[in-house]
Formats: C-alpha cells, structure tokens, sequence
C-alpha cells in the first residue's frame, strides 16, 4: 500500500524530478471539512478555494492511477476525509433539489454537507457486474489506466495557476523483465487516443487549475472514464467534473497523489448504453435480455438526481447520475498516443432504448 511520508517543499524540477527532497511542513491547511451546523444546516463540501498568491512555475509531472473505487475505500490509501463533494448547490432532502427525479417518492438525498453520490447506491446494487477488483487488478497489471497530468507547477503547497490533463491511459510499457508496472515513478504508459479531440486537443483539461494547501483542484467540463470489466471496456461520458488530490510523497520519496477524488455527473443514457454492454450470465451482454435491460434502464433513471449541465430549473427532470472516482495515483511517464481496437460485444437489439423518455414513474 501507498505510504504517505511529510509534506514537501522546493524546486519542482522536471528532469529526474528531484523535487520532493524536504521535512514536514506544519499548519498545512487540511480538504474542506463539513461542520455541524445547528438542526437543519447544511454546510456545503467544496474543494479548497483558490490561493491567494501569485507564485508560478513551469515545471510539470504525471501520475499514473494506481487504486480507484466507487464505493469500497479499504483499498485506498490514505482513505478521502468525505468522499465527494456538492456539485449542484443543493441539499437534498434537508431543502429543495436541484432538479425534479422521476420518483417524486424516491429523492436521491445527498450525504453530509450536501456531497452527491446517487451512483453509489446503484454500484452497490450492481457491484457483482461492475467489481472494482477486476479493476484494479487490470490497472496494476498494466492493461490500462488513466493519467493525471500536471504542467505550469511552481512546486509549492500553493500555485494560483496550473496546467491539468485527465488522460486514458491504453497500457504500460513493459518493463525490461516484460512485467507489468513497477509503480517506482518510472513506468511508462501510452495514452489512448480517445483522450483527445480532432486536432490533438485535450478532451479533459482545466488550463487554470490550481494548488492550495497541497491540494491540486481542477475542474472539467467533460471527460470520460474508461474501464476494463472482465477485460471488456466500459466507457462513461462525464460532464462538469471536480478533480481533487493532495500531492505528496511516497516510499522511496517518489512522488504521489492521495486522496484522490474524481467527481462528476454521468448522463442517463452513457451509464445504460455502457452497463447494457456487459456480460449476463448466460447472455453475451445485459441488452441481450429485454427484461434484465429494461431492469437496468428503470433502475438507472430513478437514481438520477442532478442535472448534467448547472443552471437548470428546479422543476427540470433530473438526467445525470452524480458519482465519485477515489482514487491514489504514483509518478510515472507519459508514452506515445496509439489508437485501441475496441472490443465490439455486439449491437444491442434494433429500437433499444438508452433514453429515459418512457420509463414510468
């Protein structure tokens, strides 16, 4: 497991990176902690605010994904204080939604300090389908992943401004005794070419990023989450995400994100279409089976419980699923861009439907 060591200090210099060489710096300022706040309060969870200073830097690094969890944290290390954070301003079922779920009588309430989480109770109605060990048994092996990329850092425990990419990673290089990733701070990972737009452009990155106490902040309009279940792929689209890590030091002194939160908003019709592609039992995917399909779609549209974009009305029908990737991550090195064959279980029926349009409330 990751071992968390003090916090650092000093030039954050890309060659080697020699640059987490110092002790412990006291009074760092710890994540947004949500505080009891008389009967009724909701004291929303946020990210830490922006510094107010005015250091920058040029110096940059990448993180390679090491853990990540929907819902079990026990493999995380150090486990996230509040897992999650309140992305649409509201606390539901202490006060008004954000928008109108399709139960009236089956609101998704939303946990301390207003943290959404509605894809949390549908993993863990699923998480026989969707099991994060094969997961993190897939990204340890080096069969994919996902990279947090960092440029325009100054090194210290605040940078008003910096450079943040989210990449899928398609695999790691192999090491030279043709093992998986040594998870040293030298692996190597290509990235796959669905993280980016036409042109080279970025599909997730924030170009005004920060770091405040420690703690990297960045902010996506969308991206998109790429796992292997069963050494099928499962892909989500995600709008208006938050992404969260502190920086810090690992064994060995090897750089490392922890506390890692990767929170966001699925669209009802990317979280059907993607689970409709998994194995069921005997079928070769869940859309083979009208009845376990149309099981699935009901179940995903009545966890809705925010908006894929902000600004909505109230009264507007809840179309997203809020969720939170935790995760911790170890330096590593960024490869060549190649483009992935993508596994093809099959064409889901003619007329399936991924939409929640006439699904009964």
């Amino acid at each position: 497991m990751t071992q968390r060591r003090a916090w650092w200090l000093g030039a954050f210099a890309i060659a080697p990176l020699a640059w987490l060489a110092c002790n412990a710096l006291a009074g760092i300022d710890e994540p947004v902690v949500v505080e009891e706040g008389g009967p009724g309060a909701c004291v929303p969870n946020r990210p830490p605010e922006p510094p107010k200073t005015n250091d920058t830097g040029d110096a940059g690094a990448a993180f390679a994904l090491h853990r990540v969890s929907f819902g079990d944290l026990s493999g995380i290390d150090p486990v996230p204080a509040s897992p999650g954070y309140d992305l649409d301003d509201a606390c539901t079922c202490l006060g008004d939604p954000s928008c109108a779920p399709l139960v009236a009588s089956f609101p998704a309430c939303d946990f301390d300090g207003g943290t959404d989480n509605a894809f949390l109770g549908l993993w863990a109605k699923y998480s026989a389908m969707i099991g994060m060990a094969e997961v993190n048994q897939s990204i340890n092996a080096g069969e994919f992943g996902f990279i947090v990329k960092i440029d325009g850092y100054n090194g210290l425990q605040d940078d008003p401004v910096v450079d943040m990419t989210f990449l899928v990673a398609s695999r790691a290089n192999p090491l030279a005794d043709g093992g998986g990733p040594g998870w040293t701070g030298s692996d190597q990972w290509n990235i796959n070419d669905i993280s980016f737009l036409d042109g080279g452009v970025p599909r997730a990155r924030d170009n005004a990023a920060y770091v405040a106490g420690g703690v990297l902040v960045a902010r996506l309009a969308n991206a998109g989450l790429l796992f292997l279940m069963n050494g099928r792929p499962l892909r989500v689209d995600v709008t208006q995400a938050v992404l969260t890590a502190r920086i810090s030091v690992g064994v060995g002194g090897i750089p490392i994100l922890d506390e890692g939160q990767f929170a966001g908003r699925i669209p009802q019709e990317s979280l059907i279409a993607a689970i409709s592609t998994l194995p069921l039992l005997e079928e070769p995917i869940v859309c083979a089976s009208p009845t376990a399909f149309e099981s699935v779609r009901a179940e995903v549209c009545k966890r809705a419980d925010i908006l894929r974009k902000s600004g909505g009305a109230k009264a507007a029908r809840c179309d997203a699923l809020s969720f939170v990737l935790a995760f911790d991550a170890v330096q590593a090195k960024v490869g060549v861009v190649e483009t992935v064959k993508q596994f093809d279980a099959g064409p889901c029926p003619a007329g399936t439907k991924f939409d929640c349009v006439d699904v009964d409330d």
